[in-house]
Formats: C-alpha cells, sequence, structure tokens
C-alpha cells in the first residue's frame, strides 16, 4: 500500500457516572459514548525504515509521548515489521478538552497500521493494544454509539445512534483530568448505577427521553477549577439546546438540537466569544467505519 488516509473522530460522553474509586488507583465507570463528525486526518507513507511522525494544525508534540506515535510503538513491538512509515496527523479536535482526540488518533494509527502494513491482526489483539494506551482508545475501534464500563474501556455498542446535532462549544483552557478526579474525592464505595445501558439504547432508538438521561458527574468538580464552565452550559440551555452537558472531564461543552440549522442559529450567540465553537453531526457505526 502506497499510501492510507484516514479520519480520526471525536467523541462526546452522553452520560458519564463515577462508580467509585479502584484500588488500583483508577475510578470505575459508567459512560455512553457517541462519536462524531469532528475529525483529525491521519496520512500514512511509505518510510525508509522505523516510524516518523508528523504533527500539523493545532500545536501537539509529535515526540514519544503523542499516543499516535505511542500506538505506532506499540504495534511494532508485536509483530515484526519490515517497512516503515511516515505519519502525517493534522490537528483540529480541541486538545485536552474531553473529545477524545489522543485516544482517537492512538485508534487510528492502530487501524491503520494494521491495513497499511497488511498486519491482518484481529479486533481482539488490537483491544488488548488499546486498553495498555488509554482508557477511551477501545471505543475508537469501534465508534458509533457504545456503553462504556470498567475504567471506560469495556465496550459494548449499541444498536441505536444519536439522532441530534450537537453544537460544541469550548473555552480556551485545558483541564488535566488527574486534576477533575481529584477535585471530586469519589470514594472506594460504590455507587448505584445510574447509567443504564438498555434505558441509552432505548432513547437513541427513538423510545425514550434522552435529555432525562444525560449526565456527568464530573462537572462538579469541572466547576469547581473551571468556573466557565456552568456559564457555558447555562447559556446553551438559554438558546434553545433540548439537552446541555460536558463530556469526559471537560472541558468542553454541548448542546443538543433536533436540525441542524437549531444548532447553527445557536453557534452565532457564541460568536463574539473566544471559544472553539462547532456544529457536528453523530456517526452511527456504520458511518464511523466508511
Amino acid at each position: 500500500m502506497e499510501t492510507l488516509h484516514l479520519p480520526s473522530f471525536a467523541k462526546v460522553n452522553l452520560g458519564l457516572q463515577v462508580i467509585r474509586r479502584r484500588s488500583d488507583g483508577y475510578h470505575e465507570l459508567r459512560t455512553i459514548f457517541q462519536t462524531i463528525d469532528l475529525h483529525d486526518e491521519l496520512v500514512f507513507e511509505p518510510a525508509s525504515r522505523g516510524v516518523e511522525l508528523e504533527c500539523r494544525g493545532l500545536s501537539l508534540s509529535a515526540g514519544e509521548e503523542n499516543l499516535a506515535l505511542r500506538a505506532a510503538r506499540a504495534l511494532e513491538k508485536t509483530v515484526p515489521v519490515q517497512r516503515g512509515v511516515r505519519i502525517l496527523l493534522t490537528k483540529r479536535i480541541p486538545i485536552g478538552a474531553g473529545l477524545g482526540g489522543g485516544s482517537s488518533n492512538a485508534a487510528a494509527t492502530l487501524a491503520g497500521l494494521n491495513r497499511f502494513w497488511s498486519l491482518n491482526l484481529p479486533e481482539q489483539e488490537l483491544m488488548k493494544l488499546a486498553r495498555d494506551l488509554g482508557a477511551d482508545v477501545p471505543f475508537f475501534l469501534k465508534g458509533g454509539a457504545a456503553f462504556g464500563t470498567g475504567r471506560g474501556d469495556r465496550i459494548r455498542s449499541l444498536s441505536g445512534s444519536l439522532n441530534r446535532f450537537l453544537l460544541l462549544v469550548c473555552p480556551p483552557v485545558r483541564l488535566s483530568t488527574r486534576r477533575v478526579f481529584e477535585a471530586g474525592g469519589f470514594g472506594l464505595t460504590g455507587k448505584k448505577p445510574r447509567i443504564r445501558m438498555m434505558s441509552f439504547s432505548q432513547a437513541l432508538s427513538g423510545r425514550g427521553d434522552l435529555a432525562d438521561l444525560i449526565l456527568n458527574d464530573l462537572e462538579r468538580p469541572a466547576f469547581r477549577l473551571c468556573p466557565e464552565i456552568r456559564s457555558l452550559l447555562r447559556r446553551l440551555r438559554e438558546v434553545g439546546a433540548e439537552a446541555v452537558s460536558m463530556t469526559g472531564s471537560g472541558p468542553c461543552t454541548f448542546g443538543l438540537f433536533p436540525r441542524r440549522q437549531d444548532a447553527e442559529r445557536a453557534l452565532d450567540c457564541f460568536r463574539a466569544d473566544r471559544f472553539f465553537r462547532e456544529v457536528c453531526a453523530p456517526l452511527s457505526r456504520l458511518e464511523f467505519r466508511g
């Protein structure tokens, strides 16, 4: 294969509940992932040897901490590879916003190099590598709407998919996921699950009220670290969003609208702000896989 082009899609969490803090330092979660059409781009080209990474667009290190590069290194260690690759990553997804851009890049790199290098590794093997790279990475090997448990890395695909447009509004700050969880003060005692796979599956299929199900336990600690998030959620409600939430550990917020033109009209109310703002559509699993 000479050159391979792949999109690397963002996600939102339609629901995120922290059940408890685990003894290994992570947190037990229940979450609903949904891919959206906002995306980075990855291009894989032949190189003489090894792995080269170049980043364009938003400022991002191309060093060893980059998740796309880490994913490529993980594949190199798993399967002997005779050919090199040059990866060009064009960043559009805001960094450190809760939209999963880095995790998506890692998953797209695993899937892309599996094709580019003709490795033919099964999804189960890629999933093992994905879990070692980060809790959100396994989801991005599946896409669409999915129910996540464990650290968020145990994924079950949902039959339905979101049928609303999203207005993303993100303040120009980055929130450390670790700091947000620490600010939440979540204990070892487990909570009763409020996010249920069946309820969301029915709502996404049009047999329930999705707005009543949307919640994010990380909002309160994120408010303390970035009070602007609370204000953005209020403003999204005021401009007509059916439901609003923060995605992941923030700070990106989103509102749901029945029609694209409704979301675009709402976007006009934020044009004077120095925020990232984008109207997005959800992607089903079939659309995600292209």
